[in-house]
């Protein structure tokens, strides 16, 4: 059965956490706000690492140039769908990393990844009247055999 603190040990802790040097200024805040931040894909705000602000950017511009939203229904579903897209990409790559960081060889290049991610997006727009014998990459097809 647990026991409970005495008031000296009260009063300790109450006059310990006095102490507590919490960050003053915007840019402390904001850095320990990121504290329990692991990967981020459960954020309320889409993560963008700096070195990839440029890659976003230019991410973004072709979303917008193929879909064009045009009132703010269709702004507000491409944002989303937009986030789920740059998500879905940080995944694939949180799993190369967690991959090669636990057996040191990756299964297929980070080239050779989006090329199938693109080969399955386009056959999935063939509609079934026009649609080329490509069918969409399967699960076990994603990775090459381990030996």
């Amino acid at each position: 059965m647990p026991q409970t603190a005495s008031q000296a040990r009260i009063d300790a802790n109450r006059h310990n956490a006095s102490k507590s040097t919490d960050p003053k200024t915007d840019q402390g805040k904001a850095r320990v706000a990121q504290n329990g931040v692991k990967h981020g894909l459960s954020s309320r705000h889409l993560i963008i690492r700096p070195e990839e602000k440029e890659e976003f950017t230019v991410f973004l511009a072709g979303l917008l140039k193929s879909f064009q939203p045009k009132d703010a229904a269709e702004h507000t579903f491409f944002d989303q769908m937009a986030d789920a897209a740059w998500n879905l990409r940080r995944v694939a790559k949180l799993e190369s990393e967690l991959y090669v960081k636990a057996n040191g060889d990756p299964l297929i290049t980070e080239d050779e990844a989006i090329y199938r991610r693109a080969m399955w997006a386009w056959s999935a727009t063939k509609s079934p009247t026009t649609a080329s014998t490509t069918e969409p990459i399967s699960s076990s097809q994603r990775f090459r055999t381990i030996a």
